[in-house]
Order: C-alpha cells, then structure tokens, then sequence
C-alpha cells in the first residue's frame, strides 16, 4: 500500500512545511500538533479508500477553527493587560486627592477645614449642622435659614462653640431639617483624602479613604 504523495499535491506541500515542528509538552491540541496529526493522516490512508472531500474540508474548518480561538485568546489577553495597566494608572492618580462621600465621619485635615454636602429632600424651615468628637460630644452646632430641596454645600473651620481649634482626627457630622414641621435626619456627603488604592482580582477599585476606610470607587459621590 503506498502513501499519498505530498510533494504532488500543492495543498499538502504547504501544509507539511507548517508541520515540521516538533509536538509541544501540552495536554492540549495546538495548531501545530493539530497540523501534524492530520498530515499524517492523508500520508497514511489506504489510497483505494481516500478520505472523502467533506472530511478533509471539515477538517480544515477544524482547524481554522483552532487558529482562530488561539489568536482570539492572544487577542484577549493583550487586552486584559491593557485594561490592567490602565487601571493602574487611574488608580496612582486618585492618591492624595479629595473625593466626597456618603459618611458622617471623615478626618479633619492639619489646614483645620472640613467640608460636606447635605442632600435636602425637600426644601426645609431649617438647616442644622452638628459637629460631634467620635466619643459623641457636641463641638459646634451650625443654624442654616431656610433651604430649597437639593445639595447644600457646608464647611466647618475646626472650631468649637468656643472658638478653640480642635486637633487634627476622625469627627462626626450629621445634619437635621424641619421638613413639614417634623425634625428629620438627612443625609451627609463629607470630603476626604485617599490615602491609597487596591485594585482586586476582578479589576474593581477600593479607595483607602483618610478617617473613613475602605470605599468601593462607585460610592465616590464627587471628586474634588
């Protein structure tokens, strides 16, 4: 039984020069082993019995399949390690900068400033800004007039009811408003650092943020 002659058939003569490399230590069938295995096939079938047209095309297909889920992969990857780097670099331009948040505590800085924003509802009689220690001692409390439903930019100097500057540390701030003349807690958004970024396995962002903690990027209300 002789074997099918490659050198006369173009096709196989451009296939046998892409199979000459040697298998790869893989459990996985690449393109070349791929190649390799299907030469020798045609190499080797009984030439009263040739492998049928469709069988050859649809290995071929196979194979063109092959090719293309191995370079989609490539593909794949240089685009998560693009995405990675990206990331990256977003993520060393956020340290040191100010970002608002949804917290009643953040830090007051050494400049002795703090600033926030209270969400309003609904427009109020009064506005009232409460400073607190963390141990829950009352430190200033601010009387706003009357305020029209949305944000309501606030900032707090450091100073206590007696004008003594209190020291650099995590504080409290909550905000209270006479809505339909009840007295209703609303919520704060305060400023503070980021002192550092993490960035997961599954590229999410978490902020390190100064007198707060962690915060998942997309609870950052505001970037300063």
């Amino acid at each position: 039984m002789s074997n099918l002659d490659i050198q006369s058939n173009p096709l196989l003569q451009s296939l046998a020069v892409e199979s000459t490399k040697p298998l790869q230590g893989s459990d996985e069938l690449g393109q070349d082993a791929f190649l390799q295995l299907m030469i020798a096939q045609l190499k080797n079938q009984d030439p009263l019995s040739p492998q049928e047209n469709g069988e050859f095309i649809a290995q071929l297909a196979q194979f063109s399949s092959v090719e293309g889920i191995t370079n989609l992969n490539s593909s794949m990857g240089d685009l998560v390690n693009e995405f990675r780097s990206s990331r990256a670099l977003e993520a060393s331009a956020l340290v040191g900068q100010l970002v608002e948040i949804s917290s009643n505590t953040a830090r007051l800085p050494e400049d002795g400033e703090l600033s926030g924003t209270v969400e309003l509802p609904a427009s109020t009689e009064r506005l009232q800004i409460t400073v607190e220690s963390m141990l829950g001692e009352v430190l200033r409390v601010e009387e706003l007039e009357a305020q029209a439903a949305g944000d309501v930019q606030f900032r707090w100097d450091g100073l206590d009811s007696n004008n003594v500057a209190q020291a650099p540390g995590t504080y409290r701030v909550r905000a209270n408003a006479i809505i339909g003349g009840e007295s209703v807690e609303v919520p704060v958004r305060l400023a503070a650092n980021v002192n550092s970024v993490s960035i997961s396995t599954d590229n999410s962002m978490t902020l390190n943020v100064d007198g707060v903690g962690q915060v998942p990027i997309d609870d950052v209300r505001r970037f300063l």
